[in-house]
């Protein structure tokens, strides 16, 4: 702190570090969780040969990785908005500090809801009786789908300081 009371732009900005990271953090183990609750993978059915997976199953697997990208974008948009809302001061190091969280929270979300998800299917087939149905893991099948959490936080952060911080030190001339 400085003599007058106030906090020093660093711890301000390790303050901000702390709150946005840490909540991408939690916001990422909580989505992976849910993400693990809402998906539903397709499923393979056992035969006497193997096992095989219809049409209409084979493209649940868009479900899983639909799931996925709105659960990120709901909770990277908006915590990068409220992160964003409290830290707008600190300038071009809260975009830094919100696409590093981003970033984290997406990995976390997708490790943590593979591994509550289903075992592998290979080793549960093997053992099956034909008729069965063998759940896919819960697996991200378009990677790209793992940029919705930072680019949905970097779009809330950027409604947030576009549309409600000024300086009326630049606006236009009357």
């Amino acid at each position: 702190m400085t003599s007058s009371g106030t906090p020093t732009r660093r711890a301000s900005l390790w303050r901000a570090a702390v709150v946005t990271i840490g909540g991408f953090v939690l916001l990422g183990l909580l989505a992976g969780w849910l993400w693990y609750v809402l998906a539903e993978p397709a499923a393979y059915t056992v035969t006497s040969r193997g096992a095989v997976m219809g049409e209409g199953e084979a493209a649940q697997q868009f479900g899983v990785d639909v799931t996925f990208g709105w659960i990120g974008a709901v909770a990277g948009g908006g915590w990068g908005a409220l992160c964003a809302w409290w830290y707008a001061r600190l300038g071009w190091s809260h975009v830094l500090l919100t696409l590093a969280g981003a970033v984290a929270a997406s990995a976390l979300a997708w490790r943590l809801g593979h591994a509550l998800g289903p075992p592998e299917p290979r080793a549960v087939v093997r053992s099956a009786e034909a008729g069965t149905q063998v759940a896919m893991q819960v697996q991200v099948g378009a990677y790209g789908v793992l940029l919705f959490w930072p680019i949905a936080a970097l779009l809330g952060l950027l409604v947030v300081v576009t549309w409600f911080t000024r300086d009326d030190s630049q606006s236009w001339p009357t």
